[in-house]
């Protein structure tokens, strides 16, 4: 199911998915999964904002103990960059994705949470069904 988090960025999530405002982020929740998405409207060049995002990133990155997977994709308009790892929970170990959607103008900033670390292929697809939909 298609969910609009701004009026030009929609994500695809399954209808029990419930939705509040934290800390100016959008979260989705349901048992075992939460999703945190914020949109932010930059002037910079596009490459100049993935490049310091995953500057940024490597750095947190290197706190973390365990194995890293990082994923990075491109197209023309939009540059991706995530990563998944393991960290202490408050109820055990969490697992998560966190990705960066960059186009011009405007990127996405968005965590997915997991208490099962067989949920990469859920935290990718759902990263990747991330839209932009220029307004006319």
């Amino acid at each position: 199911m298609r969910r609009g988090i701004t009026t030009e960025w929609s994500i695809d999530l399954e209808a029990d998915y419930r939705s509040r405002i934290v800390d100016r982020s959008l979260q989705f929740v349901v048992p075992g999964r939460t999703i945190f998405l914020a949109v932010w409207s930059p002037k910079e060049d596009p490459r100049a904002i993935m490049d310091s995002i995953k500057r940024e990133a490597l750095e947190a990155q290197e706190r973390v103990a365990g194995p890293i997977e990082r994923f990075e994709e491109a197209d023309p308009d939009e540059l991706r960059y995530a990563s998944w790892y393991s960290e202490p929970g408050r109820s055990g170990i969490q697992h998560a994705l966190t990705g960066y959607t960059v186009r011009k103008g405007s990127y996405v900033q968005s965590t997915f949470i997991s208490d099962s670390p067989n949920d990469l292929p859920w935290a990718l697809t759902t990263w990747r069904s991330l839209r932009y939909t220029a307004l006319a």
